[in-house]
């Protein structure tokens, strides 16, 4: 028996081997408008992770698989997509973020913390927002009690208010 592995796997193959089952019976998000009477694939083998908004028109995906080999060092990080549920249509929002984006329940706003500062998308009018840039002297990572050598993440987020007029950071 012979285990091949290649330096540009995104795996090793002891992982590999552990999750064939998973990957053979992995499904894909989707969503079925009934007024046209069509599915719409949304996910797939770069797009594994899909999160449609309540209405299900827009839905957020993130692409980690170009940044694969350089996670299993510490320096991943995903490319952060919007995608029109009823279209399937996409749009990068950003790319090689660090961490997580989040999907307001609304679908109008895309979240995500990257180089120190908070960025909202606003799906609506296609523009980005830095959140926090301006304010001077606050640090929203863990820049403090981050004992790593890599990019400290962000404390997190409190969620939206309330019409999501507001959103909240830690």
């Amino acid at each position: 028996v012979l285990d091949l592995w290649h330096w540009n796997d995104a795996r090793l193959q002891p992982q590999q081997r552990l999750e064939a089952a998973r990957d053979r019976g992995r499904a894909w998000t989707a969503v079925y408008t009934l007024a046209d009477r069509r599915w719409v694939r949304l996910g797939n083998d770069s797009l594994s992770r899909v999160v449609v908004s309540d209405d299900g028109r827009t839905a957020l995906a993130l692409r980690d698989l170009p940044y694969a080999v350089s996670q299993m060092w510490g320096e991943g990080g995903a490319d952060v997509l919007v995608l029109d549920a009823r279209t399937g249509r996409r749009t990068v929002v950003a790319t090689r973020v660090p961490g997580a984006a989040q999907l307001s329940p609304s679908g109008r706003w895309v979240t995500w913390f990257a180089d120190g500062r908070w960025r909202a998308y606003d799906v609506r009018g296609a523009r980005t927002v830095d959140l926090t840039g301006a304010l001077k002297g606050v640090d929203f990572s863990q820049a403090d009690t981050w004992d790593t050598p890599s990019v400290p993440p962000a404390w997190g987020s409190a969620g939206w208010s309330d019409g999501e007029r507001s959103f909240l950071v830690y």
